[in-house]
């Protein structure tokens, strides 16, 4: 992921709302930004960064087409030890 305003965007998504799961991640940025980072940028940006961690939590969606499904939920390293 190229831009430097999306990152620190996502790291204060997540510094201001907690756990977040990568749908609502990358919904947040689309409404953001003009030109987001792609779903498969964004899940490698966060499982590299540093600031950046899973959570043990998965949450469940739901969908018509290809039912239901666990997406994974992250947060800020070190907030909730």
């Amino acid at each position: 992921m190229k831009g430097k305003r999306a990152r620190a965007e996502i790291l204060r998504y997540l510094e201001n709302f907690g756990e977040s799961n990568i749908h609502d991640i990358h919904h947040h940025l689309k409404c953001k930004y003009r030109h987001s980072p792609s779903m498969n940028q964004l899940v490698n940006f966060l499982s590299k960064s540093p600031d950046v961690e899973k959570c043990e939590r998965r949450d469940c969606t739901k969908s018509m087409i290809s039912g239901n499904y666990e997406v994974t939920v992250w947060r800020l390293r070190g907030v909730y030890e």
